[in-house]
């Protein structure tokens, strides 16, 4: 058994940005988010920064910038969630997007949604900042081999993989495949703060959170050589072996993923203060 609770899936929404050039023309492009309740009772939505910020998939010269941010929010009445689900434009995302310098990751703080309706709303009490694994639960208690899960909105809009009646995420099942207590480094990959896994994502998938499986035994533990391991989530996924066009040589037809460690979010919540 994974350990996780399945009502996680309620906590991982669609995200819709449209970036803009000088002559106005567009270009979207949708990815992952998930909510986490902060300890300051704060809401942020948590995604990669490549889903903000156009330069890391168009380059650094590009003369796109981010102009519109909106968030897919789920209908929800008397603690029941339904299938309904609509998107809602950022109005402060300027004030609110905070984006690290060099890893691949980005938060959304209390975002403003304009004309919300009340009976859609941010479903972030199920993933709290103490379910972030920090430096010292990656060193411990995560170790090469282990079971992880990765939930998001997998496929394009003309190649859907979620459910299309709900717009539930779907989850994906993998390995780690690197030391997670160190940051995997090599060229091909320009961000920082990685670690790989062996497991699939698809275009959609960006922003996925990576949530490791329960393991050990919760009961009688110190009669088991290996303790109990509460699920936790370890990172970001940030990058994958379908997305030809972008995808470095290292991962080309390899089954390798990779995602920013959860240490970046952390990272970014105690710069900030929130």
């Amino acid at each position: 058994m994974s350990g996780i609770n399945k009502v996680i899936a309620f906590t991982v929404n669609r995200l819709r940005v449209t970036f803009i050039d000088e002559s106005q023309n567009e270009k979207p492009i949708s990815g992952t988010g998930f909510w986490v309740k902060l300890n300051s009772c704060r809401e942020i939505f948590v995604t990669n920064k490549h889903n903000i910020d156009p330069t890391l998939k168009l380059g650094t010269n590009t003369k796109f910038r981010l102009n519109e941010v909106e968030i897919e929010l789920r209908k929800k009445e008397n603690n029941k969630v339904f299938c309904n689900t609509k998107f809602f434009r950022v109005i402060n995302a300027k004030d609110s997007i905070i984006v690290s310098s060099k890893a691949d990751c980005a938060i959304i703080v209390s975002p403003k949604f304009e004309n919300l309706e009340s009976n859609y709303q941010i479903i972030s009490t199920v993933i709290r900042q103490n379910d972030l694994a920090d430096h010292n639960f990656l060193k411990e208690k995560t170790q090469i081999m282990d079971l992880a899960s990765f939930i998001g909105f997998a496929g394009t809009n003309d190649a859907k993989y979620w459910d299309q009646k709900w717009n539930m995420p779907i989850a994906r099942l993998c390995i780690i495949s690197s030391w997670p207590e160190i940051q995997f480094t090599h060229p091909e990959i320009k961000t920082v703060n990685t670690a790989l896994v062996s497991g699939l994502s698809f275009s959609g998938s960006s922003g996925s959170p990576l949530i490791l499986h329960a393991k050990g035994i919760e009961i009688g533990a110190e009669l088991d050589s290996t303790p109990y391991v509460p699920p936790k989530v370890i990172g970001i996924m940030s990058g994958h072996c379908q997305e030809s066009s972008n995808l470095p040589k290292l991962l080309e037809h390899s089954g390798l993923s990779y995602y920013t460690r959860s240490t970046s979010i952390l990272r970014l919540i105690n710069k900030h203060k929130l």
